[in-house]
Order: C-alpha cells, then sequence, then structure tokens
C-alpha cells in the first residue's frame, strides 16, 4: 500500500457565488457529506459507513461536490493496485452571496430563488437528523432524560441594531471557541453535538405588547 499526501490546505472560508453550486449543497444527504469529512478526510467507504448507505450510493454526490470545489482531495493510496481518495471539505465556513437568496427569481428551477434552496436545506438537514437519532435511540426523549439530549427553542427579543449585531458576533465566537477546542480529535467520552441558530429581523417584534406571544422551547 502506498499513501500519496496532496498539496491540499483547507481554506478558511469559501464563498458559494452562484446558484448552480447554491443547488449542489443545498442537498441534505450532500451537507451530511460535508459535515462527516469537515475536520478530517474519509474515504467514500468510510462516509458511506457513517451514513449507513450502500458506498455506490455516494459516487454521484462525491462527484458533484469535488466538480464545484466544494471537497477536495486530500489524499491518496493505492490500495491491490487501485487508487483509493480520501476527501474533506474544501474550507472550515461556508457563506452564501447574500445576492443569490433574492426570494425570486428567473431560474425555471428556483423560482423561488436562492433564499428557499438555502432555508429548505439547513432546516430538512437538521429535522432528519433529528428524527434518525430519536429512531435509533441516540435522543432519549423520556422524562428522565438529561437535557442535553434534544433543546429546541424559538424566542423574539427587541434589540437595537447594535445589540443584534453584538449578540450575532458572540453567537459566533462561543460557537468557534468550542470548536477550536476539538480540532486534535475527539476523546472516547465526547459525544458529536449539532448546532443550528439563526439571528434576523422580524415583524412579530413590532407587536404592540410584548407578552401577547410566549416563547416555544422544548427540553
Amino acid at each position: 500500500m502506498t499513501i500519496q499526501e496532496t498539496e491540499f490546505v483547507q481554506a478558511e472560508v469559501f464563498t458559494i457565488n452562484d446558484l448552480d453550486t447554491l443547488k449542489v449543497i443545498a442537498d441534505p444527504l450532500r451537507l451530511q457529506v460535508i459535515e462527516i469529512i469537515f475536520d478530517h478526510p474519509h474515504t467514500v467507504k468510510q462516509v458511506a459507513h457513517k451514513l449507513e448507505i450502500p458506498q455506490s450510493k455516494l459516487y454521484y454526490h462525491i462527484n458533484l461536490l469535488e466538480k464545484h470545489a466544494l471537497i477536495a482531495v486530500a489524499s491518496t493510496r493505492i490500495v491491490s493496485g487501485i487508487v483509493e481518495k480520501s476527501y474533506q471539505a474544501s474550507a472550515r465556513n461556508f457563506r452564501v452571496k447574500k445576492g443569490l437568496l433574492n426570494p425570486a427569481s428567473p431560474d425555471e428551477d428556483a423560482p423561488e430563488g436562492g433564499m428557499s434552496m438555502f432555508v429548505d436545506a439547513i432546516l430538512d438537514n437538521a429535522k432528519q437528523d433529528i428524527k434518525r437519532n430519536a429512531a435509533n435511540g441516540l435522543i432519549n426523549l423520556s422524562e428522565e432524560t438529561s437535557p442535553l439530549n434534544l433543546n429546541i427553542s424559538r424566542m423574539t427579543t427587541r434589540l437595537t441594531e447594535d445589540e443584534a449585531l453584538e449578540l450575532q458576533e458572540r453567537l459566533k465566537a462561543l460557537s468557534k471557541e468550542f470548536h477550536e477546542k476539538k480540532k486534535d480529535g475527539a476523546n472516547a467520552d465526547e459525544q458529536t453535538y449539532a448546532l443550528v441558530f439563526a439571528l434576523y429581523p422580524t415583524m412579530r417584534g413590532s407587536r404592540p405588547n410584548p407578552d401577547d406571544e410566549p416563547d416555544v422551547e422544548l427540553e
């Protein structure tokens, strides 16, 4: 077996500038692939094992992700005369150019523009992940479960623009701080957790009485 390292260097940020690339990443399965190979290179076989799907089902998606530079070959090795590639996410952060998120689009395949694809991809992926892990028992919904098993909440609050910006930056910094601690690998007593947050202006914040709409939380 011969291992060959490539010159792959993971970028800090990858900006999605076109609708075609947004379509590629806005797919629940492909998002899961990127999550798995985010920190460390994986072969298609290893990714298929973690997703519990046939390896043959992944090649189309891997090729699309590589074609649009969302993932890259990090290393190769020769196994029984066959080249086996290991892939890694091309960047530590993926951002969408705001112009792609217009609610209306002339694109026939995306009549609602990139906004629908982007939001659906994030929320559908989270929904499927929660349902899957509840079904396999990893998320325990019994009354005696730890509050860390599943914590979902939605709230509204009134902020100035500066306060909203401060909250957004503090949330980003906090999540980055905890993620950076784990760059060197996981310990045996650690569990992977998923985090989804959104901060945006809403008309509901304009209600006359702030007590009219209660916060909703599941924990």
